[in-house]
């Protein structure tokens, strides 16, 4: 049986909006992360919550991964050991401006 508060509907293990194009959002108070098990986001922030643990992005599908800063910005790797970049043999990796 879903409950149903304002434009929330929660039902099971299902948390959704139930109104037409709107976004749901999740936001914490202050400097408060919205958790996910080991993942915290916070403005355009995506933290590892647990010390010394590794964050790994797996595609489930043949696919890109794009981090594209606008020109403005630039792109940050905080390392405290290495960086490693591993293509296959379709793969074209540049680095650079």
């Amino acid at each position: 049986m879903p409950f149903t508060v304002d434009d929330i509907e929660i039902d099971g293990n299902v948390i959704s909006s139930i109104t037409t194009n709107t976004d749901l959002e999740l936001t914490a108070n202050g400097t408060g992360l919205v958790k996910f098990e080991n993942l915290g986001f916070t403005d355009s922030t995506i933290k590892n919550t647990v010390s010394g643990a590794v964050t790994v992005f797996v595609l489930l599908h043949p696919a890109n991964i794009i981090i594209r800063p606008n020109t403005k910005a630039t792109l940050f790797f905080i390392l405290s050991s290495r960086l490693i970049i591993i293509g296959n043999q379709h793969s074209t990796i540049y680095i650079g401006l």
